[in-house]
């Protein structure tokens, strides 16, 4: 099961210093990840099953791995999320794809961003720079979500239990002309 919840946080930087000032460990340093949020595609209809019924199947695509996860259903309990979450390491990404598209799924929806992520308080942190701002992203028990984010100044009240794909809607619905996907290259035109 994976439990989180997500602050909006004002720059990289802001949300860095954060992790200084409360000796945070370093988990990964800052990379770059590309996913792909695929569903089934009916023809070429363009089908969502799996998002209809609250479910993603994604690939992650970061330095040296892909990653293949899938999430069942959603339960909000105040300001997180908990849902299932089954990941594993494919150590041939490009044929991952390919596999996914001979069994009838394409992608739905592309989003880039890049992480670091830390431990503290027994949760783990991620800081997150998108097209459409930065984020910190704590998951861990509850208990441990609530905890590391008062160690940080956080209230537990401002968090988010939006995925990025919902963020990045609800940011399209403000701005009509954002482009697609939420990816770092196309977002530059708009």
């Amino acid at each position: 099961m994976e439990q989180e919840t997500k602050f909006k946080v004002r720059s990289w930087q802001v949300a860095n210093r954060m992790m200084l000032e409360v000796n945070a460990q370093r988990i990964s340093e800052r990379h770059f990840e590309n996913n792909v949020m695929l569903d089934y595609d009916r023809n070429g209809n363009s089908s969502t099953p799996l998002r209809n019924a609250g479910q993603t199947l994604r690939i992650r695509t970061v330095p040296g791995a892909t990653i293949l996860t899938f999430k069942g259903p959603a339960k909000v309990v105040g300001k997180t999320k908990v849902r299932e979450e089954v990941e594993c390491i494919v150590h041939h990404g490009d044929n991952l794809f390919k596999i996914f598209k001979g069994l009838g799924y394409s992608p739905r929806f592309r989003y880039q961003k890049y992480r670091a992520e830390f431990a503290l308080e027994g949760a783990v942190i991620a800081l997150d720079e998108t097209p459409i701002g930065c984020f910190i992203e704590i998951e861990g028990t509850l208990k441990a979500i609530t905890k590391a984010a008062k160690a940080l100044r956080l209230n537990m009240k401002d968090g988010i239990s939006d995925s990025y794909p919902k963020l990045y809607e609800q940011a399209c619905k403000k701005k009509p002309a954002l482009p697609t996907f939420m990816m770092f290259d196309e977002y530059r035109f708009h």
